[in-house]
Parts: C-alpha cells; sequence; structure tokens
C-alpha cells in the first residue's frame, strides 16, 4: 500500500513540474516587444497603429509584424492595410537582400522583386489591379535594368518591348498600340536614340464589337520646356540638359520611373516613383543622356 501510494505521488509530482516548464516555455515563445539587457530588440514584434500612421488606421489595429534578432530585422516582415488583409510581405534574407511583393488593398499581388543596397536587382515585376502583368524587367547586381523589358496594357497586350544593357537601351524598341498594332520603332545605340531610326505606324483600324458613342480627342499638355510629354515611356531633360525624369506618364506627370535630383549641377539623389508617389529614394551615379 505503502509503495503504491509513493508511486503515485512522484507521478503527481512529475506531471505539475512537467506542466510548469511548457507553460514557462509557452511564455518564453509567446513573449512580444522584448528587448535584451543592451537595449536591443528581440524575437517577434508586432507594432500597432497610433492613429496617426500614413494609412489612418484606428488605434491598435496592427500595422506590422515579423522578427528582430539582435536589433536588425530578420526573416519575414508583414504590413497591413487597416482592414487587416497583407499590404507587403518583405523577406530579410541573410545575404542583405530584400525579397518584397506588394498587394493591393484588395488582395492582388502589385509587385515582386528583390532589392540590395543599391536597388533593384534580378527579376522584377509589378501588375494591374486586375493581376493582369504591368511591367517585366530585370536588373543586374548592380541595379541597372539590363535584358529584355517589357510592358503591357491593363488588357493584357504588349505595350513596350525592347532590350537594355548596363542601364541603357540597346537595339530596336517597339510600343505598341493597345489593340496590339505596332505603334512605332526606335533605334538605340548605347542608350542614344537614332534620330534616322524613328518609324511611326498609324494605328490599324479594328472593327468595333458594338456600337460607341464617339469620344472627344483630348489633347496631351505641353509643357513650354519640354514639348508635349504623351501617355507611356518618356525620358525628359531640365534646363542643363541632363536627364531630370524617365519612365512612364501619365497626363504628362511621372507615373513610375525614376526622378533625378541635382544640387549644384551634380546629381544628389534618385526618387523611385510607384503609382504617382515617391516610394523611396536612391543614391547613384549620374545618368548619362
Amino acid at each position: 500500500m505503502k509503495v503504491r501510494f509513493l508511486f503515485n505521488f512522484f507521478i503527481l509530482i512529475t506531471l505539475v513540474t512537467f506542466n510548469r516548464l511548457a507553460f514557462a516555455q509557452s511564455n518564453a515563445n509567446d513573449s512580444i516587444n522584448v528587448t535584451d539587457s543592451q537595449g536591443w530588440k528581440q524575437g517577434r514584434w508586432i507594432e500597432k497603429s497610433d492613429g496617426e500612421d500614413s494609412e489612418g488606421c484606428s488605434v491598435g489595429t496592427k500595422i506590422e509584424e515579423g522578427y528582430y534578432k539582435d536589433n536588425r530585422k530578420a526573416g519575414v516582415w508583414k504590413r497591413y492595410w487597416c482592414s487587416g488583409k497583407l499590404k507587403s510581405e518583405l523577406v530579410y534574407n541573410a545575404d542583405k537582400t530584400i525579397t518584397s511583393k506588394d498587394y493591393y488593398p484588395d488582395g492582388k499581388l502589385k509587385e515582386e522583386g528583390t532589392w540590395n543596397n543599391v536597388g533593384w536587382i534580378g527579376p522584377y515585376k509589378t501588375y494591374h489591379p486586375n493581376g493582369n502583368l504591368y511591367y517585366e524587367w530585370e536588373y543586374d547586381q548592380g541595379g541597372r535594368r539590363t535584358g529584355k523589358q517589357h510592358y503591357f496594357y491593363e488588357n493584357g497586350n504588349l505595350m513596350f518591348d525592347g532590350a537594355w544593357n548596363g542601364g541603357k537601351e540597346v537595339g530596336v524598341i517597339k510600343e505598341y498600340y493597345e489593340n496590339g498594332a505596332l505603334r512605332s520603332e526606335k533605334t538605340f545605340n548605347d542608350g542614344k536614340l537614332d534620330t534616322t531610326s524613328i518609324k511611326i505606324y498609324a494605328q490599324k483600324e479594328v472593327k468595333p464589337v458594338k456600337v460607341e458613342t464617339k469620344k472627344e480627342v483630348v489633347k496631351p499638355p505641353v509643357n513650354p520646356e519640354l514639348g508635349v510629354i504623351k501617355d507611356g515611356y518618356n525620358k525628359t531633360f531640365n534646363r542643363e540638359g541632363k536627364v531630370d525624369r524617365e519612365g512612364e506618364f501619365k497626363n504628362a506627370k511621372l507615373y513610375d520611373g525614376k526622378q533625378y535630383i541635382y544640387k549644384d549641377g551634380k546629381l544628389e539623389k534618385i526618387a523611385i516613383i510607384r503609382d504617382g508617389k515617391v516610394t523611396k529614394y536612391e543614391t547613384s551615379n549620374e545618368p548619362k543622356n
């Protein structure tokens, strides 16, 4: 009888000890927003809105979460729209590159690629709100566009087809109308346009599927210094003859591309424009015209 009592007592003590250890381990794993003795952030972190974030989320709304290791972000970090849907997902890689995916508020993929301390590297893609591919670019390890580059209309048709080498246009670049007809052909040599090679084609007639009312033709705005800026890819220059903007324009405004900012005639920094807004700044060598 005594032996049986001691055995049962031993089992009870073992279970209590195990539960305490498991509970302590669970609490350690569930700890968030912890700093170590040096004040460095460690482990899982969750950032919540204070009501004054850029998206205007309610106080207490989770806007970002991920992990820190020795006060540096590591692994997967996620940001959220105020609705709770995923806004972006960044993966901080061991080689110090960051793999990025951005999403529209409805959850569709908007942009994906990888960057390092000099800019985007490798494959880079952006998507229209309807999910169709918009840009399909390639960057070298120096952050310069290289290889075949493509743009697409929202309906999926090819808009622009060309090649880059070391950040400069090379060979024949073709542009297309939204219905798929060839619009123009231009030849570039080491980033310089051969003006004698330009070919412009009238849009081929497309039989309408249904009768539509005639739309008023809206003329593109004119800038006295830059001339007419049409929707699509453009490269503009400042009064000193240096490139100040390049990329996709809409209504004479840079929508997706780069804006070069100069100080005292020298390139100071480059603003990366996405959807008409500055997303980040980069430093780079001064672009050649």
